[in-house]
C-alpha cells in the first residue's frame, strides 16, 4: 500500500490505493476489525487507541489461522457426518446439544440395519459441557469407546482418544453458569 491511511477512507478509496479486489479488500477489512487495528462504520477508521502496523498484523493473522482452524474441523465433521454408518438424525440431535441413545429408524443408515444403540462409555456422554486446559468449553457431540467428538466454542470440533483423555485428565465437565441453570 502506498503509505498508510491515518484518517476514515471509504472501502472504494481503499480498494484503489492497494489494487486489491473488493472481496478480498473486505476479507482483510473484516480480520483487522476483529484484531481491534481498524472500525468498520461506513467508513474504514483507524481504532482508537491505533496499533501499531505490526502488531495489527500479527493480530490479524492469528485471527486468520484460527479461523482456518475452525472451518477445517467444521469440513472434517461434515466429511464424518458423509461416511459415517450410524443414525444420522442422532448424529445431528447430538450435534445440536440433544443427548439420544435410540437409532430413528428412518434414516439410510437405519434402514440397512447399520445403525445400534450407543451406550454412555462412562467418560462423558453426547450433549454433555466440558472443559479443556487450553481449548476452553465445548460440547460432546460424540462418544464411543475408543474417541469423543467435541465442538469447542471458540476452536471448532476436536476428535480425542478416549483413553488418552481419562489417562491425562484433558477434559473435566463444565458445569451451568448460573444463569442457565433450570
Amino acid at each position: 500500500m502506498a503509505g498508510a491511511v491515518d484518517r476514515p477512507a471509504s472501502r472504494r478509496e481503499l480498494a484503489a490505493r492497494t489494487g486489491l479486489p473488493p472481496v478480498r479488500l473486505a476479507e482483510l477489512l473484516n480480520l483487522l476489525e476483529g484484531a481491534g487495528a481498524v472500525r468498520l462504520r461506513g467508513q474504514v477508521e483507524p481504532a482508537d487507541p491505533p496499533l501499531a502496523p505490526a502488531e495489527a498484523a500479527a493480530r490479524a493473522t492469528d485471527l486468520a489461522r484460527h479461523h482456518r482452524s475452525v472451518e477445517r474441523s467444521r469440513v472434517e465433521m461434515m466429511r464424518h457426518y458423509a461416511e459415517m454408518t450410524d443414525c444420522r438424525r442422532r448424529f445431528l440431535l447430538q450435534y445440536f446439544g440433544e443427548a439420544v441413545s435410540r437409532a430413528c429408524g428412518h434414516c439410510d443408515n437405519c434402514e440397512a440395519g447399520r445403525s445400534t444403540l450407543v451406550l454412555p462409555t462412562g467418560i462423558f456422554t453426547p450433549g454433555e459441557r466440558v472443559r479443556h486446559r487450553e481449548w476452553g468449553q465445548g460440547l460432546v457431540i460424540e462418544s464411543e469407546s475408543d474417541r469423543l467428538t467435541v465442538l469447542f466454542d471458540e476452536y471448532g470440533y476436536r476428535e480425542l482418544a478416549t483413553q488418552v483423555v481419562s489417562g491425562r485428565h484433558l477434559l473435566e465437565p463444565a458445569f451451568p453458569s448460573p444463569n442457565t441453570a433450570g
